[in-house]
């Protein structure tokens, strides 16, 4: 479990740069998610197709979001992968103006990628078996000096978007 914990912490807190920019975390995660892996919260998705909706989604008012799915994007068709629907429409949707990148100075940089941490640590901890709740104890004792409530609110705000669909967000 000390191990699980250092994991987590190191993941989430990033302190020493270890982990990829979230830039490039999608792509980076792709080759290492299995292509039938399923989401242990939305069980008739797999885990990549999730990702991508979740990426899509953050891509309205992230800007690391919108670089991740262009960059992972590049890389299947360099590599002459087939493209997920998801990316496809999204690709689309850039093509022909429907999408627009987002601007830079939206929202909060820093909180946005450490919620993209959060989540990124609660899928994995789902993934091996952790209940929501447990998942969430788990990211805040393991990450020092973050309130529960911090955790808490980051996997909300995650499931309040994974709901919203890859549409533009209301407010």
């Amino acid at each position: 479990m000390d191990e699980l914990r250092e994991l987590i912490r190191a993941a989430v807190l990033n302190e020493d740069g270890t982990f990829p920019e979230l830039r490039d975390l999608l792509p980076h995660s792709w080759d290492r998610i299995p292509a039938d892996a399923m989401d242990a919260d939305l069980p008739r998705y797999t885990q990549r197709t999730t990702l991508l909706a979740s990426y899509s989604n953050w891509a309205f008012t992230k800007p690391w979001a919108w670089e991740g799915l262009r960059r992972l994007l590049e890389m299947l068709r360099d590599r002459n992968e087939p493209i997920p629907e998801i990316l496809q429409w999204w690709a689309y949707d850039v093509a022909i103006g429907r999408r627009k990148p987002p601007g830079s100075g939206r929202g909060r940089p820093a909180k946005s990628e450490r919620n993209a941490r959060i989540v990124g640590a609660m899928r994995m901890l789902r993934a091996h078996g952790f209940s929501r709740e447990a998942a969430i104890e788990e990211i805040a004792a393991a990450a020092p000096g973050m309130p529960f409530e911090t955790v808490r609110s980051a996997v909300r705000k995650y499931e309040e978007e994974l709901k919203a669909g890859p549409f533009p967000p209301s407010r």
